[in-house]
């Protein structure tokens, strides 16, 4: 039994006609031409889910689309959420590139060849750094070179949505449970609860004890990513900034003094995770460490990075 798994991507627009490969393998169709979706939507889809969410795909937003059999009977409405996760995957990576907040409201999975259809969402809502929709406009070939070049998938979006009891668990691994923190930075558009996330997750990198922790992670992601010290000195008078709202918003505290800040903490909070992110999955031996090793190792190199000795 054949499905379309398809769904529209929000404030994300490709100024020329499109039609190309994406996510996991490839595996995944993008296109924004009408003649290429409306075949795929048939009379019975339409009245099933409107003429309003007909249109909303053959709008000239991109759409995402897969063709795939049912792996058994009642396994539509879980290949249905793992080609969300799949789409949220997708968003990922367009974040890797540059801050955004492309999105995607919900999915259809459209029986082929029989009267049957589903829909459903997932419980996410990406935001720019500062917590407001922004429409990012790219011209096909950009899109294009942008796709050859990727340098990573984020796996963890591919994970179970709800987990059981908590994804906090050894398996997962730094990076993935860091990754989690960053989704939830996304999502927030309070400034002051986003830029907690953010530093969640840079603690999720680069905490190895509670000691002087703002310092710590401070200087670590310092030394991590800059060579010159003016510019080391720079990112961690900032990151220790966003720290202190981040002590407020988890402490019961108020950020009326912090107000004028926010916005350009969390700029610096979304740039900063991503070019770290960007510096661990260029190096298979960064990824690794982050992924798999011990805490006493990653200490180790933070610290022997600190002093030049890594």
């Amino acid at each position: 039994m054949d499905f379309i798994f398809i769904a529209a991507l929000d404030y994300f627009h490709i100024k020329q006609k499109i039609f190309c490969t994406v996510g996991f393998d490839r595996k995944l169709i993008l296109t924004n031409d009408s003649e290429k979706i409306s075949p795929l939507i048939n009379e019975f889809h339409i009245n099933q889910i409107g003429r309003l969410e007909y249109n909303h795909l053959l709008s000239g937003r991109p759409v995402l689309y897969v063709k795939r059999k049912l792996i058994a009977p009642h396994s539509m409405e879980e290949m249905l959420l793992d080609f969300l996760r799949e789409v949220q995957s997708f968003c990922g990576e367009m974040w890797l590139w540059r801050d955004n907040s492309i999105n995607c409201q919900q999915a259809f999975a459209l029986a082929v060849d029989m009267e049957a259809l589903s829909v459903n969402c997932l419980p996410v809502f990406n935001s720019s750094a500062t917590g407001e929709d922004v429409t990012i406009t790219v011209e096909a070939e950009e899109f294009h070179t942008l796709i050859e070049g990727r340098i990573v998938q984020f796996d963890s979006f591919k994970e179970r949505t709800i987990p059981k009891q908590t994804s906090l668990r050894k398996s997962m691994g730094r990076l993935n449970v860091g990754l989690y923190h960053l989704q939830a930075a996304r999502n927030h558009r309070d400034l002051g609860f986003k830029i907690a996330c953010y530093c969640s997750f840079f603690e999720s990198l680069f905490s190895t004890d509670t000691a002087e922790l703002s310092h710590q992670l401070s200087q670590r992601i310092a030394f991590f990513l800059h060579d010159e010290p003016e510019k080391r000195v720079e990112l961690y008078k900032l990151t220790k900034k966003a720290y202190a709202v981040r002590s407020k918003a988890v402490h019961g505290d108020n950020l009326d003094s912090s107000v004028a800040n926010l916005q350009n903490l969390a700029i610096h909070c979304d740039d900063l995770a991503r070019a770290c992110l960007l510096k661990i999955f260029g190096s298979k031996k960064l990824y690794d460490m982050f992924s798999n090793s011990s805490k006493e190792t990653i200490a180790n190199y933070l610290v022997g990075t600190v002093f030049g000795i890594s």
